[in-house]
């Protein structure tokens, strides 16, 4: 196995969840590309058509809407996690979010178009990408569940527990865009988080 680092991470990635062999991953291999982006910089702009799906090989992606001069977090993704604007990906329509580098970030990709041409004869990737869309609207509905409630250290607890990243994410992502994430100021994100680690 001759794959660099990022790529051995997608490869082991897919081999631990669903168990797919050397072989069957090549052909996937051969679509995927790789960038690096400088914290500040603009990976998904307002307006752009986004044709593919990421994956953070490493540092920390900002997803985020524009309202009145305002940002509004959509998502955030670290290490380990892809991406992408799901609307825009699959109506090939203007993105209305933007996506922005908050860190140094390593990212692999791959083409809408190239990763359909791979599954309309590949069960096992048609297999892999509708068990992944499944868990992406779980991701968001789970989210959705969490800022139903008022109470900011009750959306802290629920995070902790429903999101089996939450560990990372304290530790990688900065904590002003964490707290927006959360729907909470940063001075009540610091305290709840206080308050959560010092009962745990």
């Amino acid at each position: 196995m001759n794959f660099n680092k990022s790529i051995e991470a997608i490869y082991n990635g897919l081999k631990e969840n669903f168990s797919i062999q050397l072989e069957e991953f090549e052909p996937f291999r051969e679509i995927l590309k790789e960038k690096t982006f400088k914290k500040g910089e603009i990976i998904l702009g307002l307006g752009d058509i986004d044709d593919k799906l990421t994956y953070t090989a490493s540092g920390v992606v900002h997803q985020y809407v524009m309202i009145e001069e305002q940002s509004y977090t959509i998502d955030i993704k670290i290490s380990g996690m892809y991406f992408n604007a799901l609307k825009s990906y699959m109506e090939e329509s203007p993105s209305m979010e933007i996506h922005e580098a908050v860190t140094d970030v390593e990212l692999v990709y791959f083409y809408k178009s190239d990763f359909e041409k791979l599954i309309k004869n590949n069960h096992t990737f048609c297999f892999i990408y509708l068990k992944s869309l499944e868990y992406k609207f779980l991701e968001r509905e789970n989210r959705s569940f969490m800022l139903q409630h008022s109470s900011a250290a009750q959306r802290f607890k629920l995070f902790m527990e429903i999101n089996q990243n939450a560990n990372q994410f304290i530790l990688e992502v900065p904590q002003k865009l964490l707290a927006t994430y959360l729907a909470m100021t940063p001075e009540t994100f610091s305290k709840v988080k206080k308050e959560y680690f010092k009962n745990s």
